[in-house]
């Protein structure tokens, strides 16, 4: 009972929707309940009854489902009367903000907590030693334990800096803004989280 209620109400949070199907016996009575995934899920519409039934499909096979062996749950969608439309959708851009900020915060370890730059030759290289080149910088240079490491540029090559720092980024209001945002298309208080920088004892 309890996975199939976490998963139903998953997929209602996530796109809006959430599918039932009835299994019954030969009497026709229900007796089973069994949660369908909704983007394998696709309404019929018919021309006089609105709803004709649903095809469930999975890979090339196809199941006609009737319309009283299914239940649907969604939230409203101004665009299609057919199906919901979750918090998810609403929050597209400001959920890429959180992947690419978390993202750019791991890069920026991962390449040696310094921000990138510019290194420009004096004059055209070759394939091998531009390949020489990027090999010996990223061994010397890349990742956590180079960090702050003194650069030895070959005869001509110059180093020039392109970076925003941490402050520049502004990056943990950046994250803090995407969590308020994030919590407030579920309704769900910043005091489930744990997260109690705002709140009283009575909260």
């Amino acid at each position: 009972r309890y996975e199939f209620v976490e998963t139903f109400q998953q997929h209602l949070d996530l796109v809006g929707e959430a599918y039932w199907m009835l299994v019954r016996d030969s009497r026709g009575q229900v007796r089973e309940l069994w949660p369908l995934r909704p983007d394998r899920v696709r309404p019929v519409p018919h021309p006089t009854e609105f709803l004709a039934g649903y095809e469930y499909r999975v890979g090339s096979v196809v199941m006609n489902l009737a319309p009283e062996d299914v239940i649907q749950l969604r939230r409203a969608n101004p665009l299609d009367a057919y199906r919901g439309l979750g918090p998810v959708q609403a929050l597209l851009a400001d959920l890429d903000a959180e992947r690419y900020s978390a993202q750019w915060n791991r890069a920026f370890f991962v390449n040696g907590a310094e921000p990138g730059g510019i290194i420009e030759a004096p004059e055209e290289m070759d394939e091998a030693d531009y390949e020489r080149f990027i090999m010996r910088w990223r061994e010397g240079h890349q990742g956590v334990a180079n960090a702050h490491r003194v650069a030895l540029l070959e005869a001509g090559m110059k180093w020039i800096e392109r970076k925003y720092t941490m402050r520049d980024m502004q990056f943990q209001q950046l994250r803090m803004v995407n969590r308020d945002i994030i919590l407030g298309a579920f309704g769900m208080p910043k005091s489930l989280i744990g997260a109690v920088d705002d709140v009283n004892r009575a909260s």
